[in-house]
């Protein structure tokens, strides 16, 4: 498959999953949510330009879901993605973080980001090098 095509392909597929997470219709059943997380995971780490839509997908997906889902269902497939250090976070990935911080605001961030300690974990992160992620964190700390 040529590079336009597997682009097209690509871009298809995230439509495709949009639609169905923005139709609302995986509101009642979440393990059909588990498998349009699991495609848009994939999507985000098969090229680079796809993160951005894939998890912004995500955050949107994640609107409907109690807490309880979240952590029992949604937890263990994005845990991954906050192992490291809050150094080698992609925006894609704090974008992600500081979304599920908003949404699910009584749960405790310190088992899903054990790199950076407290409960408001990337609000209260300073000492992040990763030049593409100054901007957002200096803007953060003005954030109330």
């Amino acid at each position: 498959m040529k590079g336009q095509e597997e682009r097209d392909l690509n871009l298809g597929r995230a439509v495709g999953l949009a639609a169905v997470v923005h139709s609302r219709r995986c509101k009642e059943d979440t393990s059909k949510l588990v498998i349009i997380i699991q495609h848009l995971l994939k999507l985000a780490t098969k090229k680079t330009y796809m993160a951005e839509i894939s998890f912004s997908i995500i955050s949107d997906a994640l609107i409907d879901l109690e807490e309880k889902d979240f952590a029992e269902h949604v937890l263990p497939l994005i845990s991954p993605l906050f192992t490291e250090s809050i150094d080698s976070w992609t925006p894609e990935v704090l974008g992600l973080g500081l979304a599920l911080q908003s949404q699910y605001k009584d749960f405790d961030f310190n088992t899903l980001f054990p790199a950076v300690p407290g409960t408001r974990a990337i609000k209260k992160s300073k000492k992040n090098k990763n030049p593409d992620l100054q901007p957002f964190l200096c803007d953060l700390q003005n954030f109330n």
